[in-house]
């Protein structure tokens, strides 16, 4: 009887951790399934059908979806916007275009990482700032997975800049714009120093930025694509905006790049 009474205990311990596994793949299931419109989740809603040529009809469509969907669809935008390439994908894009027009319409899209990278954020511009804001530190952290020296520099000053200016935890400002310290993109480095600058005049981080950007006349003048005749100024002007922000940083050390204004 003893026996009989322990098997049953151990029968309905399993059952009961059964059900409870259960139970939480199927409400992980609903949690973290992706959003639908129409039936569609968001990632087949960016790609769209095939149409090369119509593809203003698919970011257009995509763009309605998204709106329907709301915030839900953000954090898959912000996947597609850290898409990187593998060597199959560049391989798929060089030859898509070689295959019989019948066989591309029924292929996926041949799109490079960098086009779905600016089609993604494209998409997560349309939104409000007080909708991304609760996502300002995953969209801060991709920044610098782009590759495109003009996309990422793009959704640094029209994105993620005010975002990071908009926090209430003052460190967290800080350090997305000292990690652009290091950035490839020297206009990212400029504007970071002379953010820093002004956020906090204590942080010294971004003083050989703003010297290089003082004294280096031919990396200035090569960072511009702009008519000679505004070249120009347009350098003049980032020189000086780099010393103003030595100068509050440093006036010590500013003094020795004093530039005629």
């Amino acid at each position: 009887m003893k026996s009989l009474s322990r098997r049953t205990q151990i029968g309905t311990a399993i059952l009961g951790s059964v059900i409870l596994a259960a139970s939480w793949v199927s409400l992980n299931a609903i949690f973290n399934s992706p959003p639908r419109y129409n039936g569609k989740t968001a990632k087949e809603w960016f790609y769209g059908p095939n149409r090369p040529q119509e593809q203003w009809k698919t970011f257009s469509e995509a763009a309605t979806a998204f709106e329907a969907m709301g915030t839900n669809c953000i954090p898959h935008l912000i996947d597609l916007a850290t898409t990187t390439d593998s060597p199959f994908n560049r391989l798929y894009c060089e030859i898509h275009p070689h295959f019989p027009s019948s066989l591309r319409r029924v292929l996926p899209p041949a799109l490079r990482a960098s086009q779905i990278q600016k089609l993604a954020i494209d998409h997560i511009r349309s939104f409000s700032r007080s909708e991304l804001r609760p996502f300002t530190s995953s969209l801060a952290e991709i920044v610098s997975r782009i590759g495109d020296n003009e996309v990422r520099e793009d959704f640094h000053r029209n994105v993620v800049k005010d975002l990071a200016l908009g926090r209430s935890n003052g460190e967290a400002n800080t350090n997305y714009f000292l990690t652009l310290l290091d950035d490839s993109n020297w206009k990212l480095r400029h504007d970071a120093a002379v953010t820093l600058s002004i956020v906090d005049k204590s942080i010294t981080n971004g003083i050989p930025t703003l010297i290089t950007i003082i004294t280096n006349r031919a990396l200035v003048d090569s960072l511009f694509a702009v008519p000679k005749d505004l070249s120009s100024s347009v350098a003049d002007f980032y020189q000086e905006n780099a010393y103003h922000a030595l100068n509050r940083v440093s006036p010590d050390i500013a003094k020795q790049y004093e530039i005629r204004e």
